[in-house]
């Protein structure tokens, strides 16, 4: 058994049904969740990374600790979410590409991490990539929001495209913070 060097608080946040959930089981599981199930409040995971994954020199392994929280509207204003976002080291924000309004919230999930963590390492990532949407025109109101200083990965929970680069991705950058 490799040797735990490091523990990461990973939190994904977004609006609900952008497939937070699901992207958490490919990436544990290698499982594609074909019916909706809302996250209520919180969810958590853990997955062992070994560092070698993310082309890292040291010899051991990381652990993932992923918070899924809930992106219900009746949640976002929750105190017990800004509890489940304390002590992140780093956070994935999740937008549905074929819906607009879910890129638009992104810039208060990110106020939200920021007022509970201060400034982290983020990706942004844009789920269900399978399906039809405009990537010039969503990367173009994504840059408006943040600038373009951040990765930002398309993936799909579905085929499994890019998941697994979304979180060693995230994982690389809080190693290297």
């Amino acid at each position: 058994m490799v040797e735990i060097l490091y523990k990461q608080k990973i939190s994904l946040l977004g609006d609900e049904n952008v497939g937070k959930t699901c992207i958490i089981s490919q990436y544990v599981d290698k499982k594609f969740l074909n019916e909706y199930r809302p996250t209520l409040r919180a969810s958590f995971l853990q997955k062992i990374l070994e560092s070698k994954e993310l082309n890292n020199k040291i010899d051991g392994a990381i652990e993932l600790n992923i918070w899924e929280i809930a992106g219900q509207r009746s949640y976002q204003e929750d105190l017990m979410t800004d509890y489940y976002i304390r002590g992140s080291h780093g956070c994935i924000l999740v937008f549905d590409v074929t819906r607009t309004s879910t890129i638009k919230s992104l810039s208060s999930w990110k106020k939200k991490i920021d007022k509970q963590c201060g400034e982290i390492p983020f990706i942004v990532v844009g789920n269900k990539n399978d399906l039809n949407y405009d990537e010039k025109a969503i990367k173009e109101k994504i840059y408006s929001l943040f600038g373009e200083n951040f990765p930002m990965i398309f993936t799909s929970a579905k085929t499994g495209e890019n998941i697994d680069l979304a979180f060693h991705e995230i994982a690389k950058l809080i190693m290297n913070s």
